[in-house]
């Protein structure tokens, strides 16, 4: 069974280094409980690139805030993200299909049995 981390060790809560362009959505008032409603557009937006359960929170030196859509991992797959040699494997694997070095299988029985 894996070990849980603890928000200090989590990688959610280091800092991160943002590049890319943001576009302007909407403009979004505080309510008396300090709630920001993400409204209808932009939470149907969020929705289409899959469930969203929480939102990782960053703030820059400026005062901006960015908002990381978040899906949290069931416990019983949490090994895949915690095992140093199955993220080593992942790893392994991205970098083979970054360089090319894959191979298509058109008949699955066949290539297990090749195994």
């Amino acid at each position: 069974m894996p070990t849980s981390k603890t928000a200090e060790e989590s990688p959610a809560t280091q800092d991160m280094f943002v590049s890319g362009t943001f576009k302007y959505v909407d403009s979004r008032t505080i309510d008396a409980k300090a709630r920001v409603s993400l409204g209808q557009e932009l939470t149907r937006r969020l929705q289409a690139a899959g469930p969203v359960e929480s939102f990782n929170v960053f703030m820059d030196d400026n005062g901006h805030v960015l908002l990381v859509p978040m899906q949290h991992i069931p416990v019983s797959e949490m090994w895949t993200w915690t095992g140093k040699d199955i993220r080593e494997s992942f790893d392994r694997a991205k970098a083979d299909v970054a360089q090319g070095r894959t191979v298509k299988v058109t008949n699955l029985d066949k290539f297990l049995d090749e195994l």
